[in-house]
């Protein structure tokens, strides 16, 4: 044996028959000899990455491809490695050299899709599926489902089922493609239907973890959360150390407001890995939400290496923030998630500019009227503009406002700034006001304008965040009794008119719309309008967020569980976030109770 090619025969073979260790020990022996064997350094590369040695597996691999006539395989195993290892700009790069190299190679074009699929770029991911397929010539399942999963993502569901079906006329068994099926009915919300095919799935196939993660899905979005804790439940007792079923686990369990239950899940799951994401971003919600702030800062930071957040950070040439000191420094900073989010986190910028030596905030483009008139002493700027990777920021700090709460916002006694850090345009208020007062027939008596918003938009915590208007008769009838002439003003984004004329017909209550004021463009019309309100009442909307950063009196009824935002709080009638907002908790899903105790506070103030 002691001839290089039969041991090298002798440990590729074993390679082949996943004998890893045993190969790798042969190969590291043939190089004590032979150091610059190349097909012995690439072999031992790939034998790492088998093991999960990826930093080896690069350096073996990517020495050899540099050393050597380029060939397809080497940037193809390169780009498989960097994938693994997050390296998804490298990856990219490996992969297009092993398509320029072998443009029929169709493994190329599917890791060529999957990094795109990984930073983002979906439409360009589904191109590289098809043409994978395309060399492909035969049926190959995996390529079209992932064209489906992605189809799926885009909302393009009527396609994305047919790349489903297609897999099915095929393979009628195929579970990956029946659950794609059934996502396209989670996902446009048919939970019956998703649930009825999950089950009859679980049913034929015991204790298949996919099945089950997504039944529990179902489950959860179904608003059954104790039938998605079972299965969760019953499934970690096969995968007992799956902290993906643990971190679930912990999330249905804060749903069900068990919040100290939660918490024993997340930290589980971060005393065997410190790094787990999700797990540190839940354990983060709980505890902000308990206004454990220091802590609660500690973990939610780990939002930042969630995808959907990373995808979205401004590129410019800035020095990321490293948890230095800030003061008297130049900093970048932006806000982030949707835009009540932003008008949140807007209440750190004057305490944050108050800090540093120069402030520049970027910020969605229909917030540009308002925080550049709230705040004059900064630079605000769209995080939407074109030009903006070609500024010079390469003297700035820059980070997500947000990530400056953990020194700005520790306790209660750092909120108060928070009354009021919005300024409308006063002129437009007054005007706006007069315009209101003149919808009543007799304006004399001290007439009050009420806004109202009561339909969340949110895609995934919409329906939880929304009391449709029928089921308002507490506060109505206290409306209707009134001596003090009132106005009710829709505040609600995207009012339908349908709506205001059932409530008319059903109740007699008049809800104004003003149709001048957009709240699907620039924000500082709605602002204004909101501004002219004697009172505001709104479930969780952007309207509330508004009202409060005007230092508004406003009801707020915010929902409960995984669909209240931590900022509300878990509890009681305050948030620090909103000084004078007086929020009316849910128990349950009983959002009647909630109205009732809306109707005697309000009745007091008439």
């Amino acid at each position: 044996m002691d001839n290089l090619k039969d041991k090298i025969k002798k440990a590729y073979d074993l390679h082949s028959n996943g004998q890893l260790i045993e190969a790798e020990a042969i190969y590291q022996d043939i190089l004590h000899v032979d150091k610059k064997n190349t097909e012995v350094n690439y072999l031992l590369g790939l034998v790492k990455f088998e093991l999960g040695k990826l930093n080896e597996a690069y350096k073996l691999v990517k020495k050899v491809s540099e050393n050597n006539p380029p060939r397809d395989d080497y940037f193809y195993n390169l780009a498989l490695i960097s994938t693994k290892m997050g390296k998804k700009t490298e990856a990219l790069s490996f992969s297009k050299r092993a398509i320029n190299l072998f443009p029929k190679n169709s493994s190329a074009y599917t890791i060529y899709a999957e990094c795109l699929k990984g930073m983002g770029r979906i439409q360009e991911a589904i191109k590289a599926y098809e043409e994978a397929e395309r060399i492909e010539k035969v049926f190959s399942e995996d390529i079209i489902i992932n064209q489906g999963l992605l189809l799926t993502e885009l909302e393009e569901y009527l396609n994305a089922g047919s790349k489903f079906k297609k897999v099915l006329k095929i393979n009628p068994d195929s579970i990956d493609a029946t659950l794609g099926i059934a996502k396209i009915h989670l996902y446009k919300k048919k939970y019956t239907k998703a649930i009825t095919l999950l089950d009859k799935l679980s049913n034929k196939y015991k204790n298949n973890k996919k099945i089950e993660i997504l039944r529990a899905e179902s489950y959860l979005r179904n608003n059954k959360l104790n039938k998605a804790l079972s299965i969760n439940k019953e499934i970690i007792k096969k995968y007992k150390n799956d902290l993906s079923i643990l971190n679930n686990i912990g999330y249905i369990l804060r749903g069900m407001e068990n919040y100290d239950e939660a918490k024993k899940y997340f930290k589980k799951i971060i005393s065997v890995d410190p790094e787990h994401i999700n797990a540190n971003v839940n354990l983060g919600l709980v505890l902000l939400a308990e206004k454990s702030f220091k802590k609660g800062w500690k973990h939610y930071e780990f939002r930042n290496y969630q995808e959907s957040i990373k995808k979205n950070r401004p590129k410019t040439n800035s020095k990321l923030w490293d948890n230095e000191i800030l003061n008297n420094k130049k900093v970048l900073a932006w806000t982030e998630q949707g835009l009540g989010d932003e008008i949140l986190q807007a209440g750190l910028i004057n305490d944050l500019n108050n800090y540093v030596s120069k402030l520049t905030l970027l910020c969605s483009e229909r917030l540009l009227t308002i925080f550049k008139r709230s705040f004059p002493n900064v630079d605000i700027l769209s995080k939407d503009n074109p030009d903006l990777s070609s500024r010079n920021f390469q003297n700035y700090i820059s980070c997500p406002i947000l990530d400056t709460s953990k020194f700005l916002r520790t306790n209660d006694s750092e909120f108060l700034n928070n009354n009021q850090y919005l300024i409308p345009d006063n002129n437009k208020v007054e005007t706006l006001k007069q315009k209101y007062l003149n919808l009543v027939s007799n304006n004399h008596g001290d007439p009050i304008i009420i806004g109202l918003s009561w339909r969340s938009e949110n895609k995934q915590y919409g329906e939880q965040n929304t009391i449709k208007l029928l089921n308002w008769k507490p506060f109505f009838e206290i409306i209707k009794n009134s001596k003090r002439k009132i106005v009710i003003l829709s505040t609600q984004y995207n009012t339908q008119e349908e709506e205001l004329r059932d409530v008319y017909n059903y109740f007699g209550i008049k809800i104004h719309i003003d149709k001048e004021i957009q709240y699907s463009k620039d924000l500082d019309g709605p602002i204004s309008q909101i501004a002219s309100c004697d009172f505001l009442i709104s479930t969780s909307t952007t309207t509330a967020q508004i009202a409060g950063a005007l230092g508004k009196r406003i009801w707020h009824l915010p929902s409960n569980g995984i669909s209240c935002g931590w900022y509300w709080l878990n509890k009681g009638e305050r948030t620090p976030w909103y000084p004078k907002m007086i929020q009316i908790r849910r128990k349950g899903n009983d959002t009647n109770a909630q109205l009732r105790e809306l109707s005697i506070k309000f009745s007091k103030y008439i």
